[in-house]
């Protein structure tokens, strides 16, 4: 760069250049990482550990509360997500497609997995909507796969397998609830008095 002086002339703007310090690191990347596969490997074996509870452990208490713990979880952050989408301005959450993996429907599904015992209809009920929230998350998994998804294939890859893990885990707890309904109730021994 040159600029006038005071009778005119051009001159350079800088005297001289020294080099104080020369970075060596690579360049950083220019293209979005893709880590679904990292995300893949992790939803898999979070899956499995929670099947392996699940159905290892002896009763229901270990199924219900890994099925409660992402229910819950998955829930609020699917009302959160729902509610930034329709109840705010923010645009980055407008027709968020991680909505199909963490549903508000999983809070609903969570606060009835305690009350699975109550009777077949409770029962009936929450396997309709365990299944309808499964098939979301399928849906949405395959819609991550086409051109139409959204740039979160980790959260696709992580959920879809936790998510049928949690509805395998759900179909436990309505089964092992099933068969405590229909086991007849145990009578209580009488005690005769001797005279």
């Amino acid at each position: 760069v040159r600029i006038p002086d005071s009778t005119g002339a051009l001159v350079p703007l800088v005297a001289s250049e020294d080099v104080l310090f020369q970075a060596t690191r690579p360049p950083e990347r220019m293209d979005v990482p893709h880590p679904a596969l990292g995300a893949l490997f992790l939803g898999v074996a979070v899956a499995a550990a929670m099947l392996l509870l699940g159905y290892r452990i002896p009763g229901r208490a270990a199924a219900t509360t890994l099925s409660m713990v992402w229910a819950v979880g998955a829930g609020f952050f699917g009302l959160l997500l729902f509610l930034l989408w329709t109840a705010t301005q923010h645009v980055a959450t407008h027709g968020n497609q991680n909505l199909f993996f963490i549903q508000p429907l999983w809070l609903v599904i969570g606060a009835m997995i305690p009350f699975v015992r109550s009777g077949r209809r409770a029962r009936d009920t929450i396997l309709l909507l365990v299944r309808a929230s499964v098939i979301l998350a399928l849906v949405g998994g395959v819609i991550a796969l086409t051109a139409a998804g959204q740039p979160s294939g980790a959260i696709a890859a992580f959920s879809v397998p936790v998510a049928l893990a949690a509805y395998l885990l759900v179909l436990r707890v309505v089964y092992l609830a099933q068969q405590g309904a229909q086991q007849p109730a145990t009578p209580t021994p009488s005690h005769r008095s001797g005279g």
